[in-house]
């Protein structure tokens, strides 16, 4: 009995989001890159980062310990514990897509935050590459991945109010992420603002290839399942009737030779014979057959 093909599921991204997901990726893209080339090798702020960057810290710099708690919440432990409960959640939910989409959003973002593009641009803050935030990058690719499964065609068990508010919160908690470490000047404003668009464009790309890439699988296992049971079908390999050949050469009774290079009776010939039964040169004879017929038996050539 052949085996039912389980549903392949709901994409993340409806198909009247996608196009959007596209445009919002290349959007930060081109925000990203143009701002880097603004701030390219500078250690110091220009005129929009100090204006901003002196409002937040005169509003915000009393509050010294609790800015660090913010921005400590996605230091690589505390974002490991926050990425696993949304997983668990995806996983809780049956939404394995979601479950894919928050971890790979958030190792792709700082993956590229870290190892290209602060190399690339080179801004400086103390001492330290600082364009984009790491922070931010993070905060805002974990954030845009639970917005994503939130808000997405999947199948969900909380009501849609629950939903909203849950994905309202991912985004104020990366907001808070973003100001906190502005507070603590650890960033200046372009930098968190070049971390959003990292982290919520790599998001959009993480969702658009985890669809593109689910919508596959199902397509190779069937054409996998396939093969197998063309290969394990009785009868599927050339070689005639089930039942394979005798010891010696022949095939089992049915139109197959028996040991020796005669067919069984039914149409085959006897052992050593010319096609008749019993009909084979006797030995010794001068060539011809048990019948007389004068059926001559050629000789083998000597050389």
């Amino acid at each position: 009995m052949e085996r039912t093909q389980r549903p392949a599921g709901r994409s993340l991204l409806a198909g009247t989001a996608r196009p959007a997901a596209v445009w919002l990726a290349a959007g930060c893209a081109v925000f990203v890159a143009a701002a880097g080339a603004l701030v390219a090798h500078q250690s110091r702020a220009g005129r929009p980062d100090r204006t901003v960057d002196q409002w937040v810290q005169r509003a915000l710099g009393t509050h010294h310990q609790a800015m660090l708690r913010v921005a400590d919440l996605v230091q690589p432990v505390p974002l490991a514990v926050l990425t696993a409960v949304v997983l668990a959640g995806c996983l809780a939910a049956r939404q394995p897509r979601g479950a894919v989409l928050a971890p790979v959003s958030v190792a792709a973002a700082t993956g590229l935050t870290e190892l290209a593009i602060k190399p690339l641009v080179g801004r400086t803050l103390h001492g330290v590459l600082v364009y984009p935030s790491g922070h931010t990058t993070r905060a805002f690719a974990l954030a845009a991945a639970v917005v994503i499964v939130l808000l997405g065609p999947e199948r969900h068990v909380l009501p849609f109010a629950a939903r909203l508010g849950a994905a309202a919160t991912a985004l104020l908690g990366a907001g808070l992420v973003a100001v906190a470490v502005i507070a603590l000047n650890y960033h200046y404003f372009s930098d968190t603002l070049a971390g959003a668009a990292v982290g919520a464009g790599t998001a959009a790309v993480a969702a658009l290839a985890v669809d593109q890439a689910s919508q596959r699988i199902p397509a190779w296992r069937a054409s996998a399942r396939g093969t197998v049971a063309a290969r394990a079908r009785p009868g599927g390999a050339r070689g005639g009737q089930p039942g394979g050949t005798t010891p010696g050469g022949g095939t089992t009774p049915g139109g197959g030779t028996t040991p020796g290079g005669g067919t069984t009776p039914g149409g085959g010939t006897t052992p050593g014979g010319d096609g008749k039964p019993g009909g084979g040169a006797t030995p010794g004879g001068d060539g011809k057959d048990s019948a007389g017929n004068g059926a001559r038996v050629s000789k083998p050539r000597r050389y």
